[in-house]
């Protein structure tokens, strides 16, 4: 419970930061209605060979309480081709219905790339809000282990926001590499 009340309370403080300052922000291109994707379904394929939809997949525990305990946090692949972004993000359904989302950080096309080739990888992500902090890096970092186990974390410091683990990772980074050589968009 404390760590999505901290997880809350750092999407509102961002948000508040923003707007006490007055600033206009420019974002990465968001589409309006991200669909989640469970990456075991079958299913899963129409949604991530369509270059025209984002989607995301929630990440699980790094040390569940219970099987495919899920963390909150997940990975959001928009856009396709050379365009293609990866955010980290968290959102949490308030009480009156909306929903409250903080970003952990991006990475772009050129970033990407090191997915779609390395068998490991330590990737940091940018700072969402570059007016706020221009050229910066978020704190949030992408790793990739390989060897027996493989997986996939989303770090903030010394804490596992979520991870992937095998059949699952292995078809998320399937997803990257089919979206990022969607010729369509390039």
């Amino acid at each position: 419970m404390k760590r999505r009340s901290f997880i809350q309370a750092a999407a509102l403080s961002t948000v508040t930061a923003l707007q006490s300052r007055g600033r206009s922000v420019s974002l990465p291109p968001v589409s309006k209605a991200p669909i989640e994707v469970d990456l075991a379904n079958p299913d899963a394929a129409r949604h991530i060979g369509n270059p025209g939809t984002d989607f995301f997949v929630l990440l699980e525990e790094m040390y569940p309480g219970d099987p495919g305990q899920l963390s909150g946090t997940s990975v959001r692949i928009m856009q396709s081709g050379k365009h293609t972004i990866l955010n980290a993000e968290v959102t949490s359904a308030q009480r009156d219905g909306t929903l409250l989302s903080h970003c952990y950080g991006y990475l772009n096309g050129a970033e990407l790339a090191h997915i779609a080739v390395a068998k490991t990888f330590q990737l940091r992500l940018r700072e969402l809000y570059p007016e706020v902090r221009p050229g910066r890096y978020s704190g949030a970092i992408l790793t990739l282990s390989a060897g027996s186990h493989p997986e996939l974390q989303v770090c903030f410091g010394n804490h596992c926001l979520g991870v992937l683990r095998g059949r699952l990772l292995a078809r998320f980074l399937d997803c990257v590499r089919q979206r990022m050589e969607d010729r369509a968009s390039v």
